[in-house]
């Protein structure tokens, strides 16, 4: 279920990718209950809305972690309550448009085809429907409610596992703008400079040093109009690491038709560096290990 935490311990990387959504900021102040679910796995927690300002608070197992998104400053804080920590990454990020289905459904919209498909009643709301489509291929369908704004269910079209996305139990009323504020006695855990428009083109390569001892998240965006590939390498002491260890070249070479399109991948074998070369087109990379 891509659109969802991998672990809470990776905070970089939090809600899973859905590809598109969405329309415009919202103007309501409301709470919801936040439901992301597919056939593999069911996350639970809630939303707090206000303007262009949201927080999700989210729990698993014994974990919990909150994400404040402006969406006018077009920064995301991830933040962890036990360490009193966070991280703050763009919203434009591969790390964001991965993870965050409002904001990549932003992105989405601006890149790809919103289509009106009519009116339906969710949960009690008014909602319009629209069909968000790359080129031909359709890749979500959203509900956002007229009154509110804010869309209150996100179908991944694309997931093989049905992903999806909803509030619901929503209260409209006036929200305590301190819930939006990161708490002052947090400490910033890593701040990324936001990154250059696009990303990595044809002919070039992005290295990357990492801790031998941790697992690494490497998230791929193609950037370009159309088809991009590159290729992931992984090297330890300099050298690029057996195949018998990280598996052939033909597992990390990475084909995308359509902009927008994206993936990630988790690999934990001992590799002290990664290298991702783009072979064709543009492509974002983002390469996270968990704090």
């Amino acid at each position: 279920m891509p659109w969802y935490p991998h672990r809470l311990s990776h905070l970089a990387l939090v809600l899973a990718a859905c590809l598109l959504l969405a329309g415009d900021l919202s103007a309501a102040e409301f709470t919801g209950d936040l439901i992301m679910a597919s056939t593999t796995r069911n996350l639970a927690g809630r939303i707090t809305v206000k303007d262009s300002v949201y927080r999700m608070d989210i729990v698993e197992g014994a974990g919990t972690m909150f994400i404040i998104v402006n969406q006018f400053t077009n920064e995301s804080y991830v933040c962890n309550p036990s360490g009193k920590n966070y991280r703050m990454i763009p919203t434009k990020s591969p790390a964001s448009l991965q993870n965050d289905p409002f904001q990549a459904a932003r992105y989405g919209d601006s890149i790809g085809v919103r289509e009106y498909r009519g009116q339906d009643t969710i949960n009690g709301w008014a909602c319009d429907r629209y069909v968000i489509r790359l080129g031909p291929n359709p890749i979500m369908t959203e509900w956002v409610a007229s009154e509110l704004s804010f869309p209150v269910r996100i179908e991944n079209m694309m997931a093989a596992d049905s992903a999806y996305v909803a509030v619901h139990n929503i209260s409209v009323g006036t929200i305590d703008t301190m819930q939006l504020i990161l708490p002052a006695d947090y400490v910033l855990l890593e701040e990324k400079p936001a990154p250059p428009p696009g990303g990595v083109k044809a002919g070039e390569q992005q290295r990357q040093q990492i801790d031998p001892s941790l697992p690494v998240e490497v998230a791929l965006v193609n950037y370009a109009d159309g088809e991009s590939v590159c290729v992931v390498e992984l090297l330890k002491d300099g050298r690029p690491m057996d195949e018998t260890a990280v598996g052939p070249a033909a597992q990390r070479t990475f084909a995308f038709a359509a902009t927008g399109a994206q993936t990630r991948r988790i690999y934990d074998v001992g590799a002290d560096a990664v290298i991702v070369r783009v072979t064709s087109g543009e492509v974002a990379v983002e390469i996270v290990q968990p704090q």
